[in-house]
């Protein structure tokens, strides 16, 4: 009974652990104005090829949005930060192209690519506003 006991909490602490925030890719706009969201229209956009941040093994998006997040708020313009990912075999590099104002906001565009395993290159390019007052940034993809 111990032992079911400690492995229960074991679980629950470790699922409470694994609520923290959500993949950036969760919280992009892309394309949402015209959509509406519709699930239907990812799905439309993933069959013509398109890209985005959901195509990176979830095994490796911890490691994908700690480098997303650096290159946001540390390199300079042109400069890149690399992620491999030991169990998939993949490899990202993001790189900040652009810095912009948009009203009380700071917009900066980066562009990643995503080498994966089975040889496949992936790659493409979000817009990532921060806004001050709140301290948040906010996604928002472009195709």
């Amino acid at each position: 009974m111990k032992k079911f006991a400690l492995i229960t909490l074991a679980l629950f602490a470790t699922s409470c652990s694994r609520s923290a925030a959500p993949y950036y890719g969760s919280q992009t706009t892309a394309n949402r104005s015209q959509t509406q969201g519709l699930w239907v229209h990812q799905i439309a956009q993933k069959l013509q090829g398109k890209a985005d941040a959901f195509d990176v093994e979830p095994e490796d998006r911890q490691r994908h949005q700690r480098c997303v997040f650096f290159a946001l708020e540390q390199l300079n313009l042109g400069e890149k930060c690399v992620w491999d990912g030991p169990e998939t075999g993949d490899r990202g590099v993001i790189r900040v192209t652009a810095v912009y104002p948009m009203g009380q906001k700071i917009c900066h565009v980066f562009f990643t690519h995503l080498e994966m395993s089975g040889g496949n290159i992936k790659s493409w390019q979000d817009t990532a506003c921060y806004n001050q007052f709140t301290e948040k940034w906010m996604f928002m993809s472009e195709y």
